[in-house]
Parts: structure tokens; C-alpha cells; sequence
């Protein structure tokens, strides 16, 4: 099996909108072939670059017919593990996700 189908199995068992950082695929491959790798997945629209480094699993809406937004709770929770912090949401957001209201927060804050 190449890197490709490798890389492509590793993505198809991961949920749409999971967020990753190169690093989560050096068990794969050498840093040079995966960012090669990468490269060409991004443009198959297997994989979609957020920031330099991190990357999602983006989500096709059949709805809209388009690709959704980065989810931004799975980005700070990815931060989160890669820089070993601890993270809460906060505000409004919080109120949102215990289901304490219906009002969806137009910012995404998160306690350190």
C-alpha cells in the first residue's frame, strides 16, 4: 500500500470534522512525505488546511451542497492536546453546550 491510500485509510476512519496537525501523521511516513502527501489531499479535498500545520476533515453538506465551517470547538480542543493546556468553554458558549440556552454564540471563548 502507498502513502497515499495509507494516509486516505487513516482519514476515512476519522470523524468529518476532526482537526489534526502534521505531527498526527508521522507514524505514517517521514515529515517530507507527508507534506507532499498532504499537498496533494488538500487539493482532493480530503484533508482542507485550517492554519499552516493544521488541518481538518472537512464536512460536505448535502443541504447546502458546500463544505461547512471548521468546527471550532474540535480547534481548541486539537490546540488543547498538542500544547498539553487545559481548556473549558466559557460564556455563552457554555450555556449553548449544557443546553441552558438556545441562543448560538456568535464568539467562541474558552477558559485556559
Amino acid at each position: 500500500m502507498n502513502l497515499k491510500e495509507e494516509f486516505t485509510t487513516y482519514m476515512n476512519s476519522k470523524t468529518n470534522g476532526a482537526v489534526f496537525f502534521i505531527e498526527n501523521f508521522l507514524f505514517l511516513a517521514e515529515y517530507d512525505a507527508i507534506r507532499k502527501t498532504r499537498i496533494r489531499l488538500n487539493d482532493t479535498k480530503l484533508i482542507r488546511r485550517i492554519l499552516p500545520g493544521i488541518y481538518d476533515k472537512p464536512y460536505f453538506s448535502t443541504i447546502t451542497n458546500e463544505y461547512t465551517a471548521i468546527d471550532f470547538n474540535q480547534l481548541a480542543y486539537a490546540l488543547a492536546r498538542k500544547f498539553n493546556w487545559t481548556v473549558a468553554p466559557s460564556g455563552a458558549l457554555a450555556t449553548n453546550l449544557l443546553g441552558l440556552s438556545t441562543q448560538i454564540p456568535f464568539n467562541y471563548s474558552f477558559c485556559v
